[in-house]
């Protein structure tokens, strides 16, 4: 059995499309929300996203095998709150979880290899590399770092990678959305001072070193938006230039 589990707090923006991208490979997807930030760090600032919102894209395309799990709940940490998915998870005894956060969609190739090479094997945890969209749905950025996405509980194998990157479009959201994301961020106490003012001033900033944390990682370049899913080319930043 397959599940998927997004941890939830904000991000309306691509959640519906992250569901859709994974909805035909897994038996059940629980959404795990928090109505609080579980990375580490508090803000003064009003999330850009109510729990009605994040329900309705949720479901804008529909859950007609009845799929969906959502769950209310508050953890303290990060850690905890994507842990939790394996108390949630227990009645299912899932053979595979998959891992997709709600700025992440799966192309059909890329989970279809993902899942193949995982059930061809005997590793614990897969990692994938992401090809992350930078102010638009036209300007990339890569770097090889391996998030875990896919998880089989009841091995002990070694880690292990799958082929193929997931799209993450954590880069490809309004400034309004950006300005939330920089405050909660795991990573906000090693947050580059100037890296705000060169996202909101780009492309005039330049396409080198973007990265809001690590030097010299991503170098923004060129790509062909027609190769993503055809369901994104429904998604309102499709079009523009930059999300602004």
């Amino acid at each position: 059995m397959n599940i998927a589990f997004c941890a939830l707090h904000y991000g309306s923006d691509y959640l519906g499309y992250s569901i859709k991208s994974i909805y035909d490979y897994v038996d059940r997807i629980y959404i795990l929300y928090s109505d609080r930030p579980t990375f580490s760090y508090q803000t003064s600032m009003i999330n850009p996203d109510t729990r009605e919102k994040l329900v309705a894209a949720a479901y804008m395309f529909g859950d007609p095998k009845s799929k969906i799990r959502w769950i209310d709940g508050h953890w303290n940490t990060e850690g905890q709150h994507r842990q939790a998915i394996h108390h949630f998870s227990a009645i299912d005894n899932p053979d595979c979880i998959v891992t997709v956060d709600a700025d992440e969609v799966w192309a059909k190739r890329v989970i279809e290899n993902a899942l193949d090479k995982g059930y061809k094997g005997n590793s614990r945890i897969y990692g994938a590399k992401m090809l992350t969209f930078w102010r638009s749905f036209s300007w990339i950025c890569l770097d090889d770092w391996l998030p875990v996405r896919l998880t089989f509980p009841k091995r002990n194998g070694p880690n292990d990678s799958i082929d193929g990157r997931v799209f993450h479009f954590g880069y490809a959201r309004s400034i309004a959305d950006i300005s939330y994301k920089v405050p909660i961020h795991g990573h906000h106490h090693e947050w580059r001072p100037e890296w705000f003012g060169r996202f909101v001033t780009w492309p005039q900033s330049g396409n080198n070193d973007l990265h809001p944390v690590a030097k010299d990682v991503w170098n923004a370049m060129p790509y062909d938006k027609a190769q993503l899913p055809d369901f994104m080319k429904q998604h309102p930043y499709y079009n523009l230039d930059i999300i602004a």
